[in-house]
């Protein structure tokens, strides 16, 4: 008779983490064909195992160019991330260009970006986080997650977010190498 206890328990935050990290094994060891590939996959995962999350997206501003929306699950998702781009604030730019992390928690009630806010009230959002995704060279990008709830997302949610946002940020960043063109070489002088 084996008295060794069922590990990780079944139904505990380990074994939700356990999973979690199958999951991000699982995106990053397969090998994708362009870097569009890389971050659908990306966003379909942080979706299905951040709590709370119904959408994600990620952005990216390449070379110095307006953010633009790379990859989403949802129509929705691709739709507020392009209103933050056209009104040029909200939470994703903030996190972006000004801090790692950025949480609203009731888009009702939030005061920081109203307009943003208010649009992605109307377009059914309740909750969303955005977290700073790599930095790497010219390029910026951003993860984010939208619930149609209020409050969705609590430190848990955070924690989770954060692992997604580290190890999409590597596999991003070795996608973009691949996807990056050669430079060109400088004529040779003629002697």
């Amino acid at each position: 008779m084996n008295n060794m206890a069922e590990f990780p328990p079944e139904g505990s935050d380990t074994e939700q983490l356990s999973v979690v990290m199958s999951t991000l094994y699982n995106v990053f060891q397969t090998h994708h064909e362009s870097i569009e590939t890389t971050l659908q996959e990306i966003t379909h995962a942080v979706r299905d195992c951040v709590p709370g999350a119904e959408q994600a997206s990620i952005s990216i501003a390449r070379y110095g160019h307006a953010v633009q929306a790379c990859a989403a699950t949802g129509l929705v998702a691709a739709e507020v991330d392009s209103l933050q781009t056209e009104l040029g604030d909200g939470p994703c730019l903030h996190a972006l260009f000004e801090c790692r992390a950025v949480s609203i928690p009731d888009m009702r009630t939030e005061r920081r970006w109203p307009r943003f806010a208010l649009a992605a009230h109307v377009a059914g959002i309740g909750s969303m986080l955005s977290l700073k995704l790599f930095v790497e060279n010219a390029h910026l990008g951003a993860l984010n997650l939208y619930s149609n709830k209020p409050r969705a997302f609590d430190s848990y949610s955070e924690c989770i977010a954060f692992l997604f946002a580290t190890h999409a940020a590597i596999a991003a960043a070795g996608t973009l190498h691949e996807d990056s063109p050669s430079p060109i070489a400088p004529p040779e002088s003629n002697r």
